[in-house]
Formats: structure tokens, C-alpha cells, sequence
């Protein structure tokens, strides 16, 4: 499944619990600041689901806070 936006994401996990989630750094139409924010806010809910980030950002200071945050992977999308 795919979400245009953080709420929906949100409110899908609430119904069912996934075993992992694949997350862009940005986000457009969210509360979230960016895919960092909705990580650690998610993995708080959800300890033993893994989270993959993907991104356009090739930079590592943005992979090692997503790492740092929770995330099992980090994806930079070419």
C-alpha cells in the first residue's frame, strides 16, 4: 500500500500493525517536519516493526539520523 500523506499512514497503522514500513525523508502535506519526525514517533508505537527510509538526500549526516532514530535501513533513490 502506498499513502499520499502522514495521516493516512497514521490512521492505517491503527487498524493493522505491519511488519515493515518504507519511508520517504520528505513528506509532503504532513505535520512532520520530515521522514526522521514520523519515524521516531512511529517506531515509539510500533518497537518491533522495522522501518526503511528512502530518499532523493544523499547525504550522510541525513542516513545516520535515520539510522540513529530507529530505521533498519537506509535507501537513497537515484
Amino acid at each position: 500500500m502506498t499513502f499520499e500523506n502522514s495521516d493516512k499512514l497514521i490512521s492505517k497503522l491503527l487498524e493493522k500493525v505491519p511488519e515493515i514500513v518504507f519511508l520517504d525523508y520528505r513528506l509532503p502535506e504532513s505535520k512532520f517536519k520530515n521522514g526522521s519526525d514520523i519515524l521516531v514517533y512511529l517506531k515509539s508505537l510500533y518497537p518491533k516493526t522495522e522501518f526503511v527510509m528512502y530518499s532523493a538526500q544523499d547525504d550522510i549526516n541525513v542516513a545516520t539520523d535515520t539510522i540513529r532514530n530507529g530505521a533498519y535501513d537506509y535507501i537513497v533513490k537515484s
